[in-house]
Order: C-alpha cells, then structure tokens, then sequence
C-alpha cells in the first residue's frame, strides 16, 4: 500500500478497494506465493455450497473472528 499523495506517475495506482480486497493485496505481496494463495481460493470455490467439518475448532472460531473483524469495517472502500 502507497501513500496516494505520494506517488508519482509509474509507480503505482490509487484506486478504491474494499478490505477483502486489500487483504489479499498484502498477504500476496508480503506473505504468501500467488499459486498458494490461488490454491486456497480454489478449494474455497470448490467446497461452495458443501457442509464443511473443521478438525481443529479453536482455528476455526479463530478464523470466524477474523472474518467478521474484516466485514465489520466493510464500510466505504480504502484507497491504496
């Protein structure tokens, strides 16, 4: 992410994004490789509409909390 009043020409984009949005920005451009991240995104589309059994349920209240941290703020989009 830029400081859009200090980016120039070239550099990068100011454009409106929503949190999901910024989310994957950063964990792609900081954490994780893009084939892991389209990986994950694949199993998500491909379990859509399956019932779903977590085998370690603290993760998976752990990962709701986030989810819901990230959906509570959804409010207007960030500019980058």
């Amino acid at each position: 992410m830029v400081n859009s009043s200090a980016t120039t020409a070239g550099d990068a984009a100011a454009v409106p994004i929503d949190n999901l949005h910024m989310f994957f920005y950063l964990l792609l451009r900081d954490h994780l490789p893009a084939g892991v991240v389209e990986e994950l995104v694949w199993k998500i589309e491909t379990a859509s509409g399956k019932k779903i059994h977590f085998s370690n349920m603290l993760l998976a209240r752990y990962a709701e909390t986030l989810a819901a941290r990230i959906q509570q703020h959804q409010s207007a989009p960030a500019t980058l």
